[in-house]
């Protein structure tokens, strides 16, 4: 590795759209790249792009933990990283229960936090 590369891991990939996209795009551009995602079956075309494939959980602590420092090991650090894991909850809120609601927190808000620490 050169002290020019930078690397990359882009959460939520698993279902293509802006996740795919930010992974391809840096991996073209010369980025060491990590695509992390709860079904990694969906990303095995990914390795034909030089891109690494993680399985990453952003509402599992340990799942986190364990994709970060396996890029800091391998590469000495995450240099940037594209939080992309989200989904949307439907249903009118009043039939929506809590532990839903809390699911779609912890997926799109609280990983924000954790994994930038």
């Amino acid at each position: 590795m050169t002290t020019q590369t930078k690397t990359a891991l882009v959460t939520g990939v698993s279902n293509g759209g802006t996740g795919m996209a930010s992974a391809l795009a840096l991996a073209q551009a010369g980025w060491i790249t990590y695509a992390g995602a709860r079904r990694v079956d969906t990303l095995a075309h990914l390795h034909d792009h030089n891109i690494h494939v993680l399985h990453l959980d952003v509402t599992d602590e340990a799942s986190m933990q364990y994709a970060v420092q396996q890029i800091v090991t391998e590469h000495g650090a995450v240099d940037a990283l594209v939080n992309n894991a989200a989904y949307g909850e439907m249903g009118p809120v009043e039939e929506v229960s809590m532990e839903r609601i809390r699911r779609q927190f912890e997926t799109n808000v609280a990983q924000l936090r954790r994994l930038g620490e």
